[in-house]
């Protein structure tokens, strides 16, 4: 070191301090970078000063202003883009935080109550909860609508604009995801059945025709501009449940069991006007086309199914000042003009104890129905085999599925 401040006297301490610093840096450096020739040399030394070195002889100086400023400026890149991952980390958030409260989050009532008792409507006032109190009913009532508009409607709405957007929104929920699974559903249900039954069966039995065509008044309206059947709506999208067709509703009614069925006794030969009339073999009339059910087993189950109704429904059955369960009941038989023969002959029995509905043909069921005259022998002999069950029905008492039972 002395020798080279001994090169230049006129140098004054500090810069030849300064100079000999720098060049023991340079050397250093050099030393701590493999020395090699030609490019792979100058990129090393790239590497370190942060720009191109040119090949030169003369020992350069470390940029450490140049590095320095292009250091701030890739941290300011870097700082930047990390504003903008941070703005999409808080979007993202923000769509989670959305869509857990739309999948995942529960409803909690105020107070962070949690849902104890479900919601239950009453099966005679839809508008009215039962097993909740009528201010837990409405707050209920209240999350709900404020859930409905977070989802259909958006903040820049005017509040009417809010309030059709939401309902809307209902509407078509409860449409799309209720009621049209709820028809579907219906149509294919016992009760459906039942209803198909009683329209078939009220006020007299329908014909096949008459019955196909109440059913397509009902469910069918005919589209004028397209000339075809259409299903009809109470609201779009929601079709007025359809009864039973007539072919299913047929098999239904096939299957159910109504006791057994019983043939018409066949008449003997008595007379000679009935010799004359009747084709006679070995004094035998010819068997008459009908069938009669039992009556004991006939009465015990529609007295079942009466003191159900009356259980029901008050004051439905009148005893007359017997005890609960002694039913009176009236036989009758009467003929009309019917069938290939133009005669028939019905016997019906019927229940006094339902007072005036005793005239309505509601309450009044067929036992035993013949394609004859009511004065037929065969039929005179049925009403003999009635007596006799009748008088033997009288004198005992019976159980049903309720009660005991006396006729």
């Amino acid at each position: 070191m002395w020798k080279k401040m001994a090169a230049n006297e006129e140098e004054n301490v500090k810069d030849t301090i300064r100079r000999c610093v720098r060049e023991e840096m340079i050397n250093f450096r050099e030393e701590r970078i493999p020395r090699r020739l030609g490019t792979e040399n100058l990129l090393n030394r790239t590497r370190y000063t942060g720009e191109m070195v040119k090949p030169s002889g003369k020992t350069s100086r470390f940029p450490i202003g140049q590095w320095a400023q292009e250091r701030k400026k890739k941290q300011a890149i870097l700082v930047q883009a990390n504003r903008g991952i941070k703005e999409l980390e808080g979007q993202i958030s923000e769509l989670k935080r959305k869509r857990g409260l739309l999948d995942n989050e529960k409803v909690h009532l105020p107070r962070g109550q949690h849902v104890v008792t479900r919601t239950t409507l009453d099966e005679n006032n839809c508008d009215k909860s039962v097993g909740v109190s009528c201010n837990i009913a409405a707050k209920r009532r209240k999350l709900t609508y404020d859930a409905a508009k977070k989802i259909h409607s958006n903040p820049s709405s005017t509040e009417p604009e809010v309030q059709c957007a939401t309902a809307n929104g209902l509407w078509n929920t409860l449409v799309t995801n209720i009621v049209a699974k709820s028809v579907s559903t219906f149509e294919k249900s016992s009760k459906n059945f039942l209803r198909s039954v009683s329209v078939l069966y009220r006020g007299g039995i329908l014909s096949k025709r008459k019955y196909c065509n109440i059913r397509s008044s009902e469910s069918f309206d005919y589209d004028i501009p397209t000339k075809r059947r259409k299903h009809t709506e109470f609201e779009e999208g929601c079709r007025v449940p359809a009864l039973i067709p007539y072919k299913d509703l047929m098999k239904f009614i096939e299957v159910q069991d109504i006791g057994k069925l019983n043939s018409i006794p066949q008449a003997t030969s008595e007379g000679e006007i009935e010799n004359e009339s009747e084709e006679v073999n070995a004094n035998l009339l010819p068997v008459v086309p009908g069938h009669y059910i039992d009556l004991k087993e006939h009465l015990l189950q529609m007295a079942d199914l009466y003191l159900y109704i009356d259980s029901h429904k008050a004051n439905f059955l009148t005893w007359f000042g017997k005890d609960k369960g002694h039913f009176l009941v009236a036989v009758g038989a009467d003929g009309a003009p019917f069938s290939n023969a133009n005669e028939a002959c019905a016997w019906l029995v019927s229940f006094l104890n339902v007072s005036e509905r005793v005239a309505s043909p509601d309450d009044n069921f067929l036992i035993c129905g013949a394609n004859c005259k009511e004065d037929h022998p065969s039929m005179l002999l049925y009403g003999k085999l009635l007596k006799s069950q009748m008088n033997t029905i009288c004198k005992s008492n019976f159980y049903s599925k309720r009660s005991a039972v006396k006729v």
